[in-house]
């Protein structure tokens, strides 16, 4: 779908302490279950580019699944992110 901001707490016992305004998207997985996906800057700069800043062109779109490298508290970590299918 074209998604949504939210207000989603990320905090482990849910108890409202880390509350963060977020962009979430339904996707659907090869496999064909749906799934409520939270993207990162990286892939909504990347799907943006390719298919432009309104999210209601990106619905029906195929993207594929990258891991990257970042540092993340001081700790080089595999980041997924999404790179659209052209």
């Amino acid at each position: 779908n074209a998604g949504e901001i939210k207000e989603v707490d990320f905090s482990k016992t849910q108890d409202g302490s880390s509350v963060k305004t977020v962009f979430q998207i339904l996707i659907e997985l090869p496999n064909g279950k749906n799934k409520v996906y939270t993207p990162n800057a990286t892939t909504r700069e990347a799907l943006g580019k390719q298919w432009g800043k309104d999210t209601n062109a990106w619905v029906d779109k195929k993207a594929e699944v990258h891991f990257i490298k970042q540092l993340a508290f001081g700790k080089e970590i595999d980041v997924l992110v999404l790179k659209p299918i052209e």
